[in-house]
């Protein structure tokens, strides 16, 4: 059967689950936060369209809110006054353009994010126009395998340590010309790009996260009255962090390895025996960018490339503790708090960004101009070439942002907390923690999002179950460990995470193409963390001796299942 077919059977399903939605209270609050996002994922699925997918989560969960009016305190229906079907309908199509899509684009933080990949992407059209991917040669004397192409993606994400957005956009710009010469597919340099990101960003104790996480740790400390203190704390919790951990030794794994399974294998044997780097039916992002030639008069010069990240690089870490340092309270620079990690995470990170990409695309306009080889008319058409390639990434932004809303309009991250909360066991919570952060993070694209839910629930149920107990540090712990680690998953596995999204646009990946490829690798070291190292937490086994058992699982899962493409 075809996809058109599977499409409209979804999609009468859809209607007929809304008109019940809508009339059933019960009914209603069981399945109702759920539906926009199970909507979104599933039309991806079905039409690989994610732009289409997005849409029309967002088109559910604006009708259910328009149509059947939840109440915010009892998710349930409030249905003495709302206008029919139909209106309901043509009523949240309009609420989408001029509400959510216009939040969703003048919310400061959002906005941060866009003028950063607006910028760099602006800079990689420069340096593309100006022969600045003649890096490729220097970076080529340096791999001569597909294997070490794939173990410089795995050291530069590790590089790019401080920030994920950063690490997604940057390292899949440097690296792709690499990656093309030695036929890696587009599928895997976006695996490779976004799997050292969040899951590297959220473990690291100098990163524009540090301060977010140990600030929602305070709070939930604070309220329950854990005499533990939140930064020491956060950093013994860093071990229990099992999927981010052991994501980046399966990313190492797989590198020098050289084996792949599932859907990555075959597109890795695609690349390899064909030389097509992704699916002729793709739709890569940012595929405008790649058409940009070099002009043929310009001299190759990898000085182009690499000044502007450079600059990129040194100005972030300068600004976050510039920025971190101005706004210490005053007489806290005096304090023993006051450490490297301390200043940074009391900094605004988005703004650092703004301020180290715009650098970044000046100095790659500045540096063209002063080699005197484009006139600045061209320059300024190659930097807007560049920005322009990231529309349809923009868009996605945009509608995941979107749905985001409506899901936390509908509290749909509330309602899987709650009802998730019901089995409460203390060998098993760090588990169940973990379980259900996967659960809120890959519905709703939002790693923070989960924390700011979690946290505040979690701590306090893991010191009331566990108090007295001889594992009760280890719970504590576990639990810190477990929410860090599901809202990583969602981050890194979820087709409306914002880094999802900008590793396929950075790498010229179709966004489908890459969660698709991705899933299985995820889900199989999720299921390693969870199984192995939050049952085994739960029982007060140690953190090391899970990693390395976890280690240990995933070196005989690759070796077992992966299958070896020809270098």
């Amino acid at each position: 059967m075809t996809r058109k077919f599977y499409l409209l059977l979804f999609s009468v399903v859809i209607v007929l689950a809304l008109f019940l939605l809508t009339r059933d209270e019960i009914a209603f609050a069981v399945l109702g936060p759920l539906l926009p996002p199970l909507v979104a994922i599933g039309t991806a699925l079905i039409t690989s369209r994610v732009i289409l997918s997005l849409f029309a989560g967002v088109w559910c969960g604006v009708f259910l809110k328009t149509f059947a009016l939840p109440n915010p305190e009892t998710l349930t229906l409030n249905i003495d006054k709302y206008p029919g079907f139909i209106q309901s309908a043509f009523r949240s199509l309009f609420s989408i353009c001029d509400t959510y899509l216009i939040n969703a684009l003048t919310d400061s933080e959002h906005a941060c994010i866009l003028v950063f990949t607006i910028a760099i992407a602006g800079m990689a059209g420069v340096i593309i126009r100006t022969g600045g991917l003649g890096i490729t040669e220097k970076l080529k004397n340096l791999a001569n395998s597909r294997s070490s192409c794939q173990l410089y993606t795995w050291m530069l994400g590790l590089a790019i340590f401080f920030d994920d957005y950063a690490s997604s956009l940057l390292v899949g710009y440097i690296i792709k010309p690499l990656s093309d010469k030695f036929r890696i597919s587009r599928e895997k340099l976006s695996f490779l790009v976004d799997s050292m990101s969040s899951p590297v960003t959220s473990i690291c104790l100098v990163t524009t996260w540090l301060g977010y996480q140990v600030s929602l740790i305070t709070d939930s400390f604070h309220e329950t009255g854990i005499e533990l203190d939140p930064y020491t704390s956060f950093i013994s919790s860093t071990p229990f962090a099992f999927y981010p951990l052991l994501t980046v030794f399966f990313v190492f794994l797989i590198a020098v390895s050289g084996r792949d399974f599932g859907p990555m294998y075959l597109a890795e044997k695609r690349a390899v025996s064909t030389g097509q780097l992704y699916e002729r039916t793709s739709r890569p992002l940012s595929a405008d960018l790649e058409e940009m030639p070099s002009d043929p008069g310009i001299h190759s010069n990898w000085l182009n490339f690499a000044l502007p990240v450079l600059v990129l690089l040194l100005s972030t870490v300068f600004g976050l503790y510039l920025n971190g340092y101005g706004a210490l309270p005053s007489g806290a620079h005096l304090l023993k708090r006051s450490s490297l990690q301390w200043i940074i995470s009391n900094g605004s990170p988005l703004i650092v960004l703004i301020w180290s990409s715009v650098l970044a695309s000046l100095s790659s306009i500045l540096l063209a101009l002063y080699q005197n080889q484009l006139p600045y008319t061209e320059i300024a058409d190659a930097w807007l070439k560049g920005a322009k390639s990231m529309a349809s990434t923009v868009l996605i932004l945009l509608l995941s942002w979107s749905l985001c809303e409506i899901c936390g309009e509908l509290h749909t991250s509330r309602y899987l907390a709650q009802y998730g909360a019901i089995y409460l066991l203390p060998a098993i919570f760090p588990f169940f923690t973990f379980v259900l952060a996967c659960l809120i993070s890959f519905a709703t694209g939002t790693s923070w999002g989960t924390m700011a839910i979690l946290y505040p629930l979690a701590i306090p149920l893991a010191h009331r179950i566990s108090l007295g107990e001889p594992v009760y540090l280890s719970v504590i712990h576990g639990t810190i460990g477990a929410v860090i680690a599901g809202s990583v998953f969602g981050d890194h596995a979820s087709p409306v995470s914002d880094t999802t999204i900008l590793s396929s646009a950075s790498s010229g990946c179709d966004l489908m193409d890459h969660v698709r490829t991705q899933l299985p690798y995820a889900f199989v070291v999720a299921a390693v963390s969870g199984i192995i190292g939050f049952l085994g937490t739960g029982l007060g086994i140690s953190p090391w001796i899970l990693l390395i058992t976890g280690m240990l699982t995933l070196t005989g899962i690759i070796f077992h299942f992966g299958l070896k493409t020809s270098d």
